[in-house]
């Protein structure tokens, strides 16, 4: 052995392991060899650990999901779209309410965590089509992703379309990727076909006359979109998702037409409780152009966005929405009604939100009448959750976790 050297152990080893194996194999036949048996392995594994450098040890014969970790719940990111983490145990996503007038429903948190990796898919344009609304208005739609895709409705707010909202392309990144800002290639990733309307006055949707944007017109414009969905492209049933004033758009529709859709998800609603003040407009709206300043005020904690993402944000946002939209009549939201809402719900947030406050969404959340709902609130996050790379992350694990159960 000394003259061999470690090379003369280790053929000396593949020796002895080879005949601790066959007598393993023999002791098997026996019922009453069980110690034995146990035994012979944990020394042949201990020579084997004392022969074998670390860095090599395999246990041969082993199925390979046994010796490497599930891809599927890999700790770095995968080749894959989306890969899980392994997290410990979160507060059910939609605890069901015994009495639905009992404030029983607990905060939901997300149960997966994602690690996003692109999918080659920067720059890549949607698909648009035109859509008549009940008045014969042209209303344009946005798509992207999988035609056998699960359905999903995205709304947007109050200012900017659907464009820069939700298919915000920043130079050199891929969409769906870490530092992306695309939520059409982000959900196309998941294997998710979205479809974004632009509302009246914004994006490529032209104004009407006399040019005002309405919360009641925005609702109908909405129903003639999931109506040419049904019929045309064979959809039922979507989630749909509404952001900011998107999200009291999406429940306007919601609360009378809980069976046109399997949930909804009210992403930083303005929802008020208290009731708005009635404000008079002259016959026509007056032109006011957006600015650059305007598109750059929703980012309020300093360096929750960077520079390019923001810059590409600010340039998507004037090329298509130049003119501010001219809202009207804005107290017909006061008509959205939790109570109303009897399908699957997630109210979801950022914590630091200037447009909206935890008791607003407290009164939110508790008032809708479906017991299948949760509540989720983004940490160090204010209005456009889904723009920035951490947050974004919580942001689409909470929605995936509750499409789930849809």
């Amino acid at each position: 052995q000394a003259r061999g050297g470690r090379g003369g152990c280790r053929d000396l080893f593949v020796v002895g392991l080879e005949s601790l194996l066959v007598a393993f194999q023999l002791a098997m036949a026996s019922r009453e060899a069980m110690k034995s048996r146990l035994q012979i392995l944990a020394a042949a594994l201990l020579l084997l650990s004392l022969f074998t450098p670390v860095s090599s040890f395999t246990l041969p014969h082993l199925p390979a999901n046994l010796r490497l970790a599930n891809p599927k719940h890999s700790l770095s990111p995968s080749s894959a779209p989306c890969a899980l983490r392994p997290s410990l145990p979160a507060i059910l996503s939609r605890p069901v309410c015994a009495d639905r007038g009992v404030a029983s429903c607990m905060v939901a948190s997300s149960t997966k965590e994602m690690s996003m990796v692109g999918n080659g898919a920067e720059g890549a344009e949607p698909e648009s089509f035109e859509v008549k609304a009940d008045d014969g208005h042209p209303i344009k739609v946005w798509a992207k992703g999988p035609e056998d895709g699960t359905p999903v409705v995205l709304l947007h707010g109050r200012t900017w379309s659907a464009r820069p909202v939700w298919d915000l392309q920043v130079e050199g990144r891929d969409g769906a990727s870490e530092l992306g800002a695309s939520t059409m290639d982000l959900m196309a990733s998941h294997k998710i076909r979205t479809y974004a309307p632009d509302m009246r006055g914004l994006g490529g949707t032209e104004r009407d006359e006399p040019g005002y944007t309405t919360p009641k017109r925005c609702a109908k414009d909405v129903e003639c979109v999931m109506e040419w969905l049904k019929e045309e492209k064979g959809v039922s049933r979507p989630l749909m998702v509404g952001w900011s004033q998107g999200g009291v758009v999406a429940h306007l529709y919601a609360q009378d037409h809980c069976e046109e859709l399997s949930g909804v998800v009210l992403y930083a609603s303005i929802f008020d409780p208290a009731p708005s003040e009635v404000v008079e407009h002259p016959a026509e709206p007056p032109v006011i152009m957006n600015t650059w300043e305007g598109a750059m005020e929703d980012w309020t904690i300093p360096g929750i966005i960077d520079d390019a993402a923001a810059e590409a944000y600010g340039h998507d946002a004037l090329k298509w929405d130049p003119r501010k939209v001219s809202w009207k009549d804005v107290h017909e939201f006061d008509a959205c009604d939790p109570a109303k809402l009897t399908l699957p719900t997630l109210v979801i947030h950022g914590e630091k939100d200037t447009y909206t406050d935890m008791e607003k969404q407290r009164s939110l959340f508790m008032g809708v009448a479906c017991g299948d709902k949760a509540w989720r609130v983004v940490a160090n996050a204010d209005h456009p959750v889904h723009l920035y790379p951490k947050q974004r992350k919580v942001w689409m694990s909470a929605i995936l976790s509750f499409m789930e159960g849809l």
